[in-house]
C-alpha cells in the first residue's frame, strides 16, 4: 500500500450544518477555547523545600557540643581504677616462738627473788648445822653421826634449793614465753588490720572510680537527651512547615490544572452535540489511494475542540488514551499500524475512524506529532512521509 498515493478526484458537494447543531457546539466549543486561554505557564516560585528548622540546627549543635561531655570524669576514673589494678596487700607473716630471744621479756626482778629464796634455804640449812653441832657437844651422838647429820643437812639445803631455783626460773620462762606468744599475736593483728585498712582504701577508691564514671555518664546522657529533645521539637515543626509548602505546591498545579479540566470539560459536551449534516453531491475517484482516503473520516465536531480540523496541514487527536473499540486493519510499506476505532466521546454505534496512533508515530514520524493544549497528543496526517 502507499501512503502517499496518487488519485484523482472530482467532487460536486455541497454542505449545509443545521444551525441549532453549530449554535449548540459553539456554546461548548467557545469557553473551551477561553478556559484555554487562561492556562498559565508561569513557573511555580514558592518553596518546595523547607529546609532545617532552626531547633533542628540547635539540636545538632547542641549533640556536638556534648560530644566530648564526661570524658573528663571517665579519664579520671580510669586513672583511680589503674591504680586500684596494681595495688598489692600487705602480706601477713606469723611470729615463731622458736629461736626467740626470751631474755628481753624475763622479769627484771627473777634474780632477786632467786637470791633472797637461795639466801632463806642457805640460813635454814646454818641453823641445821649449828642444832647439829650443839646435839654433838651435849653427847647426843659422836663426831661420825655429826659429820652425817651435816652432810644430810647440806644434801636436803641443796635440793630445796635446786628445786627452788627450777620452779622460780620455770615461772619466769613461762610468763616469758607468754609475753612473746602475746607480741607475736598482737604483730600479726598489727599486719591483718593493715591489710585490712589497705584492703578497705583499695574498695573505696574503686568505688569512688565508679561514681566519678557515673557522674560522667550521666552528664552526657542528660546532654544528648536535651538535644534529642530540641532536635524532635524541630523536626516536628519542620514536618509542619513541610506541609504547608507541600499543599500550597499542589493548590499551583490544581490552579494549573483548572483551563484544562474546564476545557476537557466543554469539548465532551462539544462532542455529543448532534451532527445534522444536509450533504448532497457526487465524487469520483481514480489512482491509488493515500492516507487521507485509508483515514476516511475525522472530521467530526469533537474533533475540531480537540485539535485542528482537516486533512490539508491540521492536526487531529490521536493519542491512544482517545480512543476505543480499537481494531487493527493493516501495516503499511513504512511499519505504520492502522487502526478502525471510535472516540471515547463518540456512541458505540456511530460509524469508526480510522488512523494511526500518536505514541506509535512518536517513533516513526515524530515530525507529524504534537502536543495539544488539552494534554493529549494530536497528529498531522499531511506530514507523515
Amino acid at each position: 500500500m502507499s501512503v502517499n498515493g496518487s488519485t484523482k478526484t472530482k467532487t460536486n458537494q455541497n454542505n449545509s450544518i443545521d444551525p441549532k447543531s453549530l449554535e449548540l457546539f459553539n456554546q461548548a466549543y467557545n469557553p473551551a477555547i477561553a478556559a484555554l486561554g487562561q492556562v498559565s505557564n508561569d513557573p511555580y516560585t514558592g518553596t518546595l523545600g523547607v529546609g532545617l528548622d532552626p531547633l533542628q540546627q540547635q539540636g545538632a549543635g547542641m549533640a556536638q557540643a556534648n560530644a566530648g561531655v564526661g570524658q573528663a570524669q571517665l579519664g579520671q576514673a580510669g586513672n583511680i581504677a589503674s591504680g586500684v589494678a596494681g595495688y598489692r596487700p600487705d602480706q601477713v607473716h606469723a611470729g615463731q616462738l622458736a629461736g626467740m630471744d626470751y631474755s628481753q621479756y624475763m622479769n627484771p626482778y627473777l634474780d632477786s627473788v632467786l637470791n633472797s629464796t637461795m639466801g632463806a634455804i642457805d640460813r635454814q640449812r646454818q641453823m641445821s648445822l649449828v642444832g647439829n653441832s650443839q646435839a654433838a657437844g651435849a653427847g647426843a651422838w659422836g663426831g661420825s653421826r655429826q659429820g652425817v647429820a651435816d652432810s644430810l643437812t647440806n644434801e636436803a639445803a641443796l635440793r630445796e634449793a635446786s628445786s627452788a631455783a627450777n620452779n622460780i626460773y620455770s615461772q619466769g620462762f613461762g610468763q616469758a614465753q607468754q609475753a612473746g606468744q602475746f607480741d607475736i599475736n598482737a604483730g600479726m593483728q598489727g599486719q591483718l588490720a593493715n591489710q585490712s585498712a589497705g584492703l578497705q582504701g583499695a574498695g573505696l577508691n574503686l568505688n569512688a572510680a565508679n561514681s566519678i564514671a557515673g557522674y560522667g555518664q550521666q552528664d552526657n546522657q542528660l546532654g544528648a537527651n536535651d538535644a534529642s529533645l530540641i532536635g524532635q521539637f524541630g523536626n516536628s515543626q519542620q514536618q509542619t512547615s513541610q506541609n504547608a509548602a507541600n499543599m500550597a505546591y499542589q493548590e499551583f498545579l490544581r490552579q494549573q490544572g483548572l483551563p484544562y479540566q474546564q476545557a476537557n470539560a466543554y469539548g465532551q459536551l462539544a462532542g455529543v452535540v448532534p451532527q445534522i449534516v444536509d450533504s448532497k453531491g457526487t465524487t469520483k475517484t481514480t489512482g491509488t489511494p493515500g492516507v487521507a482516503q485509508i483515514l476516511g473520516g475525522l472530521g467530526n465536531v469533537a474533533g475540531m475542540f480537540m485539535g485542528s480540523p482537516g486533512m490539508g496541514g491540521g492536526s487531529v487527536p490521536s493519542d491512544r488514551r482517545l480512543k476505543k473499540d480499537i481494531e487493527h486493519v493493516l501495516t503499511d510499506a513504512k511499519g505504520r499500524d492502522w487502526f478502525d476505532y471510535r472516540y471515547v466521546w463518540q456512541d458505540d454505534d456511530e460509524p469508526k475512524q480510522r488512523g494511526v496512533m500518536a505514541q506509535q508515530m512518536l517513533i516513526t514520524d515524530p515530525q507529524a506529532v504534537s502536543l495539544a493544549p488539552t494534554g493529549y497528543l494530536q497528529v498531522n496526517y499531511g506530514a507523515l512521509s
